[in-house]
């Protein structure tokens, strides 16, 4: 009894001798892969003449075509692998044969500008969300006090409850001028923390730092000569800030002597303010109506024949 061998099988033995009912052992053919030996096996059984050979043959037909089917659906379906050029599949990735990755197409996603940044590698990409500053909290050019600005920033900081990295990128969203220059000249990824940043930016500001002064100094602070009164009382209020355990008595009575407006003095020793706010607004509605009676005394005035 004949042993039922398969196509596949075939193609793996050594070629046979085209005659039926010789023994297998006998020719002396040589092994042929089987790419090579479709061919000739077609052939040999197309020579038999008879009806299984003809069978045989279409099978072989049949399953050359099939296998030449699946190659190619496999090949079209592909997907390719991330930066391979696709080949085939929808027209709409053929424009897209040269692009690098995935992020770079995706312009939905949030874009950053490549540049010098002092800041580590957690805090640079750390994803915050959107956050404004508060109103109050100003920008810092270097040439006001570092405390002061430092104490405001972290209030605010503390009561909008940011994460530590968002105090980082807050924080430098309040340089400008040379504080700015200050922090883009700062070591790379020298910063992994506020706490770093604060230390960093009092160390380059510490000659900025208001000093204590006596609260005899209150009787030094003078107008300067070409300085408006309005200007005085501002300076006078920043330096009256640095003195420490000065009554309110004494702060009135230093800017009563500070002063060189004739009829502001006069004014006020009419009836001296008891606190610093009331003197303050005492010179402001002086100087105010100054400029008013100015104005009015302007436009009652006759107009000069040229």
């Amino acid at each position: 009894m004949k042993s039922h061998i398969t196509l596949s099988q075939k193609w793996q033995l050594p070629r046979q001798s085209p005659e039926e009912g010789m023994d297998a052992s006998t020719p002396k053919a040589r092994y042929q892969s089987p790419a090579s030996s479709k061919d000739s096996r077609k052939t040999d059984l197309l020579h038999l003449g008879s009806d299984r050979g003809r069978r045989e043959v279409c099978s072989i037909d049949w399953e050359e075509k099939n296998q030449a089917r699946i190659h190619a659906l496999i090949v079209t379906t592909r997907v390719p692998k991330q930066g391979e050029p696709s080949e085939g599949g929808h027209w709409k990735s053929k424009s897209k044969r040269h692009r690098s990755d995935t992020y770079e197409d995706d312009l939905s996603q949030p874009w950053t500008c490549e540049e010098r940044n002092p800041f580590t590698t957690r805090i640079r990409h750390f994803d915050f969300p959107r956050t404004r500053m508060p109103s109050h909290v100003k920008t810092y050019d270097g040439s006001g006090d570092p405390e002061d600005h430092i104490k405001l920033f972290q209030s605010a900081a503390k009561t909008e409850r940011w994460a530590m990295p968002t105090w980082c990128h807050m924080f430098n969203s309040t340089l400008t001028g040379n504080a700015r220059v200050w922090f883009d000249k700062l070591p790379k990824e020298s910063i992994d923390s506020y706490e770093d940043l604060r230390a960093a930016f009092r160390e380059n500001y510490r000659q900025q730092t208001k000093h204590i002064k006596d609260p005899v100094e209150i009787h030094h602070i003078k107008q300067r000569d070409g300085e408006s009164t309005e200007d005085f009382m501002e300076r006078y209020k920043e330096e009256v800030l640095d003195v420490e355990g000065a009554p309110e008595c004494m702060k009135i009575s230093g800017f009563m002597h500070g002063i060189t407006h004739p009829k502001l003095i006069k004014h006020l020793y009419k009836k001296i303010p008891r606190s610093m706010d009331e003197m303050y607004r005492v010179t402001t509605s002086f100087l105010q109506g100054e400029v008013a009676a100015f104005s009015h005394s302007r436009k009652k005035a006759p107009a000069s024949w040229k």
